[in-house]
């Protein structure tokens, strides 16, 4: 505590001499009090700093910029915080960190659909940019460390996203963002779930098979898969293979027994001396 106090002091004394001080080191200099102010939570005195950051420094500025909407953050004024988060992307359109922020802001206080509109113009400027470094760095090893950030703020906006498209029963967007999540998440039996989910919504229920038997493949001690494949083949009107997948689902747990009893899925086959001897065992 003494050493950041120490700290704040030395960074005054060395603000206040402006005779010395460049135009562009004076600049740099708020930044600096600012962090060491914010840095030992007295937040009023950074907000002062950070407000004179100027735009030589970019890099400076727009961390500025973070710092005051995180102040105003942690004081619950979120419309302020929204405020200069708004700023930071009318200013710098490439900042996507400020949408996916907005975007978790947003959704938090279930504004999910402006939610998903900041999400999407995330998305947008990470694929270029994913693109643009995988076309720079083509000669350097592809666990270049910024194509790595990239793909990480990437699966992670992609899978909220996807999840407030199905939300919203936007279930051709879900697809597109789920298929790139299956590529940064290949083991997560949720993607899968959601992914022959949305297929199965759209009326493709042979996309919807197809990632469903995969995902069995991969999750064999999984009955949900077994049984969504069932579910399918019934909405195809195909009563052998729905039959097959519905009692392989029912060995792996009994509990699928009641759940196709109730479920609309299997209305083509109800009637099926199978299917009602499979659910009634």
């Amino acid at each position: 505590m003494k050493y950041k106090i120490f700290l704040i002091v030395i960074f005054s004394i060395f603000l206040s001499n402006s005779t010395v001080i460049g135009m562009g080191e004076s600049a740099k200099s708020h930044y600096r009090l600012g962090m060491a102010y914010y840095n030992s939570n007295e937040y009023k005195k950074a907000l002062e700093e950070f407000k004179l950051v100027s735009r030589e420094s970019r890099e400076d500025f727009i961390d500025s910029q973070y710092k005051i909407a995180d102040i105003f953050f942690r004081a619950q004024d979120v419309t302020a915080a929204l405020k200069y988060f708004d700023y930071i992307t009318s200013e710098f359109p490439d900042e996507y960190e400020a949408y996916i922020i907005k975007g978790y802001i947003y959704y938090n206080r279930d504004l999910h659909w402006l939610a998903m509109k900041e999400f999407e113009k995330a998305i947008e400027i990470l694929d270029q940019k994913a693109t643009e470094f995988v076309a720079a760095k083509v000669n350097e090893p592809i666990h270049n460390i910024k194509v790595l950030n990239y793909d990480a703020s990437l699966s992670e906006v992609s899978r909220k996203l996807a999840s407030l498209y199905i939300e919203n029963k936007i279930y051709e967007k879900a697809v597109k963002e789920l298929l790139r999540c299956k590529v940064f998440y290949p083991e997560d039996p949720d993607i899968y779930s959601l992914l022959g989910l949305s297929y199965a919504s759209l009326g493709d229920y042979a996309k919807a098979i197809d990632v469903l038997k995969e995902a069995r493949n991969l999750f064999p001690y999984m009955a949900t898969f077994d049984y969504n494949v069932a579910c399918s083949y019934a909405r195809m009107g195909n009563s052998k293979e729905a039959l097959f997948w519905l009692e392989s689902a029912c060995k792996k747990d009994s509990k699928y027994k009641k759940r196709a009893a109730e479920d609309e899925d299997f209305s083509s086959i109800r009637k099926n001396i199978k299917f009602k001897k499979l659910i009634e065992q």
